[in-house]
């Protein structure tokens, strides 16, 4: 405690200079122990989580800054608790650990690196953060086993309970082959547009009345695949552009869409197969649910753990 000591002493030391100031722009927030939270770190984070930097954000909603930076600043003060047990302990967490701990999260949701990537990349993660994070949770994981004492058991019952509160989470990622005849103005002439728009109905129109998609396609189509009938491939439904997405959406294999008038051109899509779509088993989704319960039963101790913690720790807050 000499330190926390002495760490308090400095900082109302240096406060009457910072009072000099009509802005501050850093000093102490919290206490944790023998460690200090900075308004630097708690609005840096806060910039971070909702992507605003902080004076924006308190000029937007001045409650809604407060409240946020009083939850954040909670949190900072139980990740430091955390981590000094972490250090007090010598708890570590090797490379080969965090490998296995991200191919045993791929298994489990059926993805590929390419799929973990494109989710990380739509949450705006980087990889090495992502690993980071993972690394940060396997220590948490560590510290509970080892300060609970009592290893975490998930029964069948619970298992097959989640299942049937949560079976809509289950489903089968729908995956589409498509095909496109895909038409584009040369110019931007509403004259040319209007020709292009009256030639896609009527190539819709053949279509329905019986002609070949695919020969429509070799004779019609200005875009890729146009010489294999139109054909553009299989995607993830949920991959698909939104405007592309709804078009398709309920249309049974075999049928296509009317012409989908965009600024690039128009385009008219055949869905030739559909699969995926359906709710998987309890077999093929049991690790799944697993890893979700033992980490909510993780969490659920941790929470009760740093409780009691923080009754034995010093935490002052100064805002």
């Amino acid at each position: 405690m000499k330190r926390t000591a002495l760490l308090i002493f400095l900082f109302f030391l240096i406060l009457p200079l910072s009072l000099a100031y009509s802005e501050v722009i850093n000093r102490i927030v919290a206490f944790v122990n023998d460690d200090i939270i900075t308004l630097y770190e708690l609005e840096d984070r806060l910039r971070q989580v909702s992507g605003y930097f902080p004076t924006k954000l308190k000029d937007m909603d001045k409650k809604a800054y407060i409240n946020a930076r009083k939850m954040l600043l909670e949190e900072m003060i139980n990740e430091r608790l955390t981590e000094q047990k972490i250090q007090e302990l010598a708890i570590v967490v090797s490379d080969s650990e965090i490998d296995d701990a991200i191919e045993r999260i791929k298994q489990i949701n059926g993805w590929t690196q390419e799929d973990l990537l494109q989710r990380l990349k739509e949450e705006r993660i980087s990889y090495g953060k992502y690993r980071q994070r993972i690394g940060e949770d396997l220590k948490k994981v560590k510290l509970i086993n080892r300060e609970v004492k009592s290893k975490i058991i998930i029964k069948d019952s619970q298992i097959e309970k989640y299942y049937r509160a949560h079976r809509d989470e289950f489903m089968e990622e729908e995956e589409v082959e498509l095909a496109c005849i895909f038409l584009f103005p040369k110019s931007k002439g509403e004259g040319e547009l209007k020709d292009l728009k009256e030639k896609a109905w009527f190539i819709y129109r053949e279509i329905k009345e019986g002609k070949d998609f695919s020969k429509m396609a070799k004779r019609y189509s200005m875009g890729p695949g146009a010489e294999e009938g139109g054909k553009i491939g299989s995607f993830k439904v949920s991959h698909l552009d939104p405007v592309l997405k709804k078009a398709i959406e309920g249309l049974p294999k075999g049928e296509i869409t009317e012409p989908i008038v965009a600024k690039q051109g128009i385009r008219i899509i055949k869905v030739l197969n559909r699969t995926g779509g359906q709710i998987k088993g309890l077999s093929d989704v049991r690790d799944k649910i697993m890893d979700i319960l033992y980490r909510d039963e993780v969490k659920r101790r941790y929470n009760r753990w740093i409780e009691e913690v923080k009754k034995r720790s010093y935490i002052r807050v100064i805002f």
